[in-house]
């Protein structure tokens, strides 16, 4: 937070949070102005809860929102990607943290649900 108050000289019309748990979310509350909002990007564990100062959500109309996909259809949006990808518009291999082989999904999806990291892949080699 206090690195978020000394970037933005306060507080912010916007906030992200990418993680999806219940500190960061809890975070990204508390970093939006009044009338600010918070977007929930990151997929929490099913069951999960995150403490809500309610009273601040009222007072200061903040908005809390989710968006699973940038609130886009997969099935038009990845189409798009891997072109943008093919054609060197975006770079899909910065973003990969841990490659896995086959052998390994167990360990990859294990680290995941531990929220070790969040970009790794299976290969299939």
């Amino acid at each position: 937070m206090q690195t978020i108050r000394e970037l933005s000289g306060g507080v912010v019309d916007y906030a992200f949070d990418a993680f999806g748990d219940k500190v960061t979310i809890s975070q990204t509350l508390n970093a939006v102005r009044k009338t600010g909002t918070a977007v929930m990007i990151g997929l929490a564990p099913v069951g999960d809860f995150a403490p809500v100062d309610m009273s601040d959500l009222v007072r200061n109309q903040k908005t809390l929102v989710g968006s699973y996909y940038g609130s886009a259809s997969p099935h038009e949006l990845f189409g798009k990607m891997i072109d943008f990808y093919q054609r060197g518009v975006i770079d899909i291999a910065g973003l990969i943290q841990q490659h896995y082989p086959l052998s390994q999904i167990n360990e990859g999806f294990q680290r995941l649900d531990n929220h070790e990291q969040g970009r790794g892949i299976i290969t299939f080699e």
